[in-house]
């Protein structure tokens, strides 16, 4: 999975700057960059010996850290979930709601991604929706 993530991000990153120039920034040049060298011992690497015998070794690749990395993301959203997970009360349960912009406007909100009034709105929203259908669930 994380290689053909890899190749179509290769294969079609200049195709798909081509296609939307606002992604065609420093910014993004390089963290698609980092994606592409991680875990790559040429870009970088620790290597650790055998206390024992002096002989062993380990080479360990360096890693990019950036969350849109398939492995380096994982890591930093089981850490969010960690870190959400010490600030909630123990006998309780929660449920995780993902919001999802309806295909037919998700131009408009791309359009729109630079200022936070359309996406304010579409969450205040999605809030009140969520807290109504609990409120008459556990009214019915």
């Amino acid at each position: 999975m994380a290689n053909d993530f890899l190749k179509i991000f290769s294969d079609g990153w200049e195709r798909f700057k081509s296609a939307v120039p606002s992604y065609d920034k420093p910014h993004y040049n390089k963290q698609v960059e980092a994606v592409l060298r991680c875990g790559d011992p040429v870009f970088g690497f620790s290597q650790y010996l055998c206390l024992n015998c002096g002989k062993d070794s380990r080479i360990v690749a360096h890693s990019c850290k950036s969350k849109f990395c398939l492995r380096c993301g994982r890591v930093d959203g089981e850490n969010f979930a960690q870190s959400i997970a010490a600030k909630l009360y123990e006998d309780v349960d929660y449920r995780h709601v993902v919001l999802t912009i309806p295909a037919q406007f998700r131009t408009i909100f791309y359009k729109n991604r630079f200022t936070g009034d359309l996406y304010s709105a579409f969450i205040s929203m999605g809030w009140k929706f969520v807290k109504s259908f609990i409120e008459k669930c556990l009214a019915g």
